[in-house]
């Protein structure tokens, strides 16, 4: 009986601690000076590393990747939308490409136009061709705006539709308008507006997993 518990035990062992040293037993040593050279006090875990990517950029909220493989970014307290340009993985420019928008927060790539970005103010959600000379901003829907909640994540799901969330007007009241606390989809072009989730305070950012499709949200 105990010959069949060490062997129970060290097959345990091989196929689900096999080298898990190094994630379960303290680091031989300090070594955050060999992965953070940020200059703030982070910690990682190990095999992760961490260094600045890009600077003076205040109010960063979302980050999107372009097919290009260049970064935009939300600046909400800024109220406007940044293009990071990259080249070998290196920030080679910054330009400020929308400004004067009401708290810009969600950003989201149309998976069937790559190059169409949508972005979603406190008030609305508006998309803009990149890359060309077309400066048209067409209004997909409007979103209610006031007290409480004011950031907009939304994101394209497995479906193709784009998603939404409406954060709370309050912590402790009967919502005034219907569609705060909650999620929608619609379709890219603004049509077929649906709920999709309700009875969340504010759902800052979610994403759907991979293998079932189903949304996970914070």
């Amino acid at each position: 009986m105990v010959l069949l518990g060490g062997f129970w035990l060290l097959n345990f062992y091989r196929e689900n601690l096999s080298g898990a040293g190094p994630a379960i037993k303290p680091p031989p040593g300090d070594i955050t000076e060999d992965i953070n050279t940020t200059g703030m006090p982070l910690t990682l875990p190990p095999g992760f590393s961490i260094e600045i990517f890009a600077k003076d950029l205040p109010g960063v909220r979302v980050m999107v990747f372009d097919p290009m493989g260049n970064l935009w970014v939300s600046q909400t307290s800024e109220g406007s939308v940044s293009l990071l340009t990259l080249e070998d993985g290196v920030v080679s420019s910054k330009t400020s490409v929308l400004r004067d928008l009401k708290n810009p927060h969600g950003l989201a790539f149309d998976p069937a136009n790559p190059l169409t970005l949508y972005i979603a103010e406190e008030n609305k959600i508006t998309k803009i061709n990149t890359y060309t000379d077309d400066e048209a901003r067409p209004t997909i829907t409007s979103l209610p705006e006031g007290s409480g909640h004011y950031t907009r994540t939304i994101g394209f799901g497995p479906d193709k539709k784009i998603y939404v969330s409406i954060g709370s007007s309050c912590n402790v009241c009967h919502e005034q308008d219907d569609r705060r606390a909650k999620i929608f989809s619609m379709n890219a072009d603004g049509t077929n507006l649906k709920e999709y989730a309700r009875g969340l305070r504010n759902t800052v950012f979610f994403t759907w997993h991979p293998g079932t499709n189903v949304m996970w949200g914070t």
